[in-house]
C-alpha cells in the first residue's frame, strides 16, 4: 500500500495519498464467483475473452462487457493486420525491356509477364489502376495491353492479397510503335517520340518507306 512516506507522486496543495486511495475496495476475483455466474459471462464473452468476463463480474452490466468484447476483437484484427505483410508485384524478370519501358505495337495484343510475391503465402490477385478497356489482366498473372496512340493509357497495377493488403503501385512506361498505317515504319530516335501523362506514354514517329515518301 503507498502511504506519504513511500509515495513518489506530487500532490497539490492540501492534498496526499489519502485523497486517492479507497480502502473499503474489495478486489473480485474469478474463482469467487458462483458457477452460474461465470456461466453467464462465458455465455456472453465467450470462454477466451478473459477482459470481458472480468467486466461483466465486476459491473453486472453486459452493456459494459458486450463494449469490453468488441474491443479487443477490434484490437486482435488490428494486430493480424499489422503482422501481414503486403505482397510485392513486379515485371518479370527476364522480360526484355528498353531503356526500362514497354515496347508495344499500336492496335495489337501485347503481353508483358509479371510475377507476385507474398512473404505470408497469402493469395495475391493483381488489380489495374488504368481505368481503360485497353488494359486487362489474364489469368496467369500476366497483363495484356491494346494500344492506340490517340488514346493515352497510364499503364498502373497493384497486387493485393487474401487479407486485403496491397502492394506499392507498379508504373510501367509504355513506348508505343505505330501501326504507321502500313507504309512505314517506327522511328526508335528518342528526339521524335510524342509524350503524353507526365512520359508515361510515349509515341514514336512514323518512318514512311520509300513508296510512300
Amino acid at each position: 500500500r503507498v502511504t506519504t512516506n513511500n509515495s513518489v507522486f506530487i500532490y497539490d496543495a492540501g492534498q496526499s495519498t489519502n485523497d486517492y486511495q479507497h480502502p473499503e475496495f474489495v478486489p473480485v476475483f474469478s474463482d469467487s464467483l458462483s458457477q452460474a455466474q461465470v456461466n453467464q459471462a462465458v455465455t456472453l464473452c465467450g470462454a477466451d475473452n478473459q477482459e470481458c468476463i472480468y467486466d461483466y463480474f465486476v459491473t453486472k452490466d453486459a452493456a459494459v462487457a458486450v463494449s469490453t468484447k468488441a474491443k479487443k476483437e477490434t484490437i486482435e484484427i488490428q494486430k493480424i493486420d499489422l503482422a501481414n505483410s503486403p505482397p510485392v508485384v513486379e515485371i518479370f524478370s527476364q522480360v526484355k525491356l528498353t531503356n526500362n519501358r514497354w515496347v508495344v505495337q499500336e492496335n495489337a495484343v501485347n503481353i508483358l509477364q509479371l510475377t507476385t510475391t507474398d512473404a505470408d503465402m497469402d493469395n495475391v490477385t493483381v488489380v489495374s489502376l488504368s481505368n481503360s478497356s485497353a488494359v486487362s489482366l489474364l489469368p496467369n498473372g500476366s497483363v495484356q495491353f491494346v494500344p492506340f496512340k490517340n488514346n493515352p493509357v497510364r499503364l498502373s497495377l497493384q497486387a493485393r492479397d487474401s487479407r486485403g493488403a496491397y502492394s506499392s503501385i507498379l508504373n510501367i512506361p509504355v513506348t508505343v510503335c505505330p501501326s504507321c498505317n502500313g507504309r512505314g515504319v517506327c522511328d526508335s530516335n528518342p528526339s521524335s517520340l510524342v509524350e503524353y501523362l507526365d512520359g508515361m506514354f510515349r509515341v514514336q514517329t512514323c518512318i514512311c518507306l520509300p513508296a510512300f515518301t
